[in-house]
């Protein structure tokens, strides 16, 4: 594929090719630079030396094959069969190596061409264009990274700081949870239970103490009829207290 490369390189740069082509079609674009006379006659004049009086009852073409190979007959390289005059397929690489040994490689088209000065400048500058390019694209990753990190710092700042105030809500939750739980519940309800067993007692002490009053504890004295115990035993002692203020006036 490199020598189609560099023939095709060759030709276009001093204009005998003008078609476009990629690296990836380079065959194809050789075989249609030879299918075009006039490229051929470009060829035979300004790489072979060839004029155009010469042999020109010929075909460009035949005339190139008889140039690369002038040990054999034009018919035999040019099979006619009634088609149009074309390379076969199977010398289209017998004929770009012996170009490439005339054009390119004046030596021996088995010795690759040696990079000129030139070349290696440009292909030093294209791989600094490129080394370049990735230092750019790694800086800018850098950047965006960094960038990346500082958001993720802020974020998890924010998030500790969200989780403390949740932390906070449920320890609230949890103290309010412990006061109203079932134990703190029956450490009420057993005060409440101790109040009203002392006042009973006092009601029934007092009940049996003063004889005035003259009013019945009910036996069963519970925490439903404390209120009317308490009332009766107030209207008792207002009685009491009434009679004796008429008995003195």
């Amino acid at each position: 594929m490199d020598v189609f490369k560099d023939l095709l390189r060759r030709a276009s740069a001093d204009g005998v090719y003008t078609g476009v082509y990629d690296d990836a079609m380079v065959v194809t674009a050789f075989c249609r630079m030879l299918n075009t006379p006039e490229a051929v006659e470009a060829i035979l004049t300004r790489y072979l030396g060839l004029s155009t009086s010469v042999d020109s009852h010929l075909h460009p073409l035949q005339r190139l094959m008889h140039a690369l190979f002038p040990n054999e007959p034009v018919d035999t390289l040019l099979p006619r069969d009634g088609r149009p005059l074309m390379i076969p397929t199977s010398r289209v690489t017998d004929v770009a190596e012996r170009l490439h040994a005339r054009i390119c490689t004046p030596t021996s088209p088995a010795i690759p061409r040696r990079p000129t000065s030139q070349a290696l400048g440009m292909a030093v500058e294209a791989e600094g264009g490129r080394v370049r390019l990735l230092e750019h694209t790694l800086t800018e990753m850098c950047r965006r990274t960094q960038e990346y990190v500082k958001q993720m710092e802020q974020y998890s700042l924010e998030l500790e700081r969200k989780n403390s105030e949740i932390l906070a809500l449920h320890q609230g939750l949890a103290d309010q949870e412990a006061a109203l739980a079932p134990s703190g519940l029956q450490e009420r309800l057993q005060l409440y239970e101790q109040a009203f067993d002392e006042l009973q007692g006092i009601l029934r002490r007092e009940a049996l103490a003063d004889s005035e009053l003259s009013y019945p504890l009910p036996i069963d004295l519970s925490i439903d009829s404390l209120p009317r115990v308490v009332q009766e035993t107030i209207h008792a002692l207002r009685r009491v207290a009434r009679e004796k203020w008429n008995r003195v006036n």
